[in-house]
């Protein structure tokens, strides 16, 4: 069974859609272990080299379209996978695919944190029930994430792929909280389970999604890649 769907239903499904999962290259930040949410330091050399990399792997794939955060080091990422793609290719950028404000916490080391903190933050007992001083719940992160991919379902054309049909390809660039809980909600993981899933700086990773009935939602979904890096 994948969901509540059994495979030899699947198989009488149209073509799935594949979504494309890049978490963006490598920053000065990513390198000193620094925590980085809503700030926005730009690629380092290394991780335009990761974005070439991936730019290379889409080499030959037609995507229909490119979404990511709005984040420079987001964009960025995007905009060298773009120059693989034949034509014009538009990149929409928006907030839902931020990585998770770290308010207080932005720019500091773990070391650094807890060299001024009286005890241990809640935050690294429980990640999910605390939030950073300042920062964005993991709640609200989950509800962001959740009308993202609402928004991308929405738009995606349910009649694309279907049977003896070219699969359609679509190319989501984010951050490691946003796709860990991608990851959660689209394979029915409970989100407390999302550190599970290892998403390193410039990795590719992929899901194929059936279209569902209701408006917005898949019907199932396969994972198909997880972690390929340069």
């Amino acid at each position: 069974m994948v969901g509540d769907v059994s495979l030899e239903e699947l198989r009488m499904l149209r073509r799935p859609f594949r979504l494309w999962l890049v978490r963006h290259g490598v920053t000065q930040w990513s390198v000193e272990k620094r925590y980085c949410g809503w700030s926005d330091p730009p690629l380092v050399s290394e991780g335009e080299e990761q974005a070439r990399w991936l730019a290379q792997r889409f080499k030959g794939k037609v995507i229909a379209k490119i979404y990511s955060s709005d984040t420079q080091r987001a964009v960025q990422t995007a905009e060298i996978i773009s120059r693989s793609v034949p034509g014009s290719m538009t990149i929409e950028q928006a907030l839902e695919w931020r990585e998770m404000h770290f308010g207080a916490w932005e720019g500091l080391t773990y070391e650094g944190i807890m060299a001024n903190a009286s005890e241990q933050p809640g935050f690294f007992r429980d990640p999910v029930g605390e939030a950073p001083p300042g920062g964005e719940s993991f709640e609200q992160l989950v509800t962001r994430v959740r009308k993202g991919l609402r928004k991308t379902f929405m738009d995606v054309n349910v009649g694309v792929g279907g049977q003896g049909e070219e699969q359609a390809h679509y190319v989501l660039v984010s951050h490691g909280g946003p796709l860990r809980v991608l990851f959660c909600l689209l394979l029915a993981s409970p989100v407390e389970r999302q550190w599970q899933f290892r998403l390193d700086p410039g990795s590719l990773s992929a899901i194929d999604l059936f279209p569902g009935q209701k408006e917005g939602e898949p019907l199932a979904a396969i994972l198909v890649l997880l972690n390929e890096q340069r």
